[in-house]
């Protein structure tokens, strides 16, 4: 039998150390980078794997030289950005519910950093208890998690900034 494979499945699989997050796969096809370009790629992704994927993938296509420059770092989040915007942010709005989606709306105004939910219960006027569903299901989807006791926060870095900049 064969196997079922999720796709537009949003998990937190976490960041990356920044020692880790600095070795580049393409250096060991010959690439390399002026350190301002990696500190830019490093910066803009958080060191979070996915963003790191996406941002040299975009670099190795479109930098002209083996060898990234600044401007090309800042092509590529440029690019990896617009990727993240029509790929993996929408997937994971989409899979939301007309509530969820509210719940995500509250959560986006304190960014990325996770939201209590005492403090998004008194935002949309709600008693705390019925907040519940809403979250237990937004973490079943893999759309925030329990950062903290009585605290969620976005899985993906960036998504706090997606709703506000699209669905507010």
């Amino acid at each position: 039998m064969g196997k079922t494979v999720l796709l537009n499945e949003c998990r937190s699989i976490g960041v990356l150390s920044r020692e880790a997050a600095s070795v580049a796969p393409a250096q060991r096809y010959g690439a390399s980078s002026v350190p301002e370009a990696k500190d830019l790629i490093l910066s803009a992704s958080g060191a979070y794997q996915y963003f790191l994927q996406e941002y040299g993938y975009a670099a190795w296509e479109t930098a002209p030289e083996k060898a990234l420059t600044f401007d090309d770092a800042r092509n590529a989040v440029e690019i990896g950005r617009a990727q993240l915007n029509q790929g993996l942010f929408p997937s994971c709005w989409k899979r939301a519910s007309k509530a969820e989606k509210h719940f995500l709306r509250l959560m986006a105004r304190d960014g990325d950093e996770g939201s209590s939910t005492a403090d998004l219960a008194e935002r949309a006027q709600e008693k705390q208890s019925s907040m519940t569903m809403g979250r237990a299901s937004l973490i079943d989807k893999g759309i925030v998690y329990a950062h903290a006791l009585g605290v969620v926060a976005f899985t993906v870095p960036g998504m706090a900034d997606y709703v506000k900049r699209h669905h507010e």
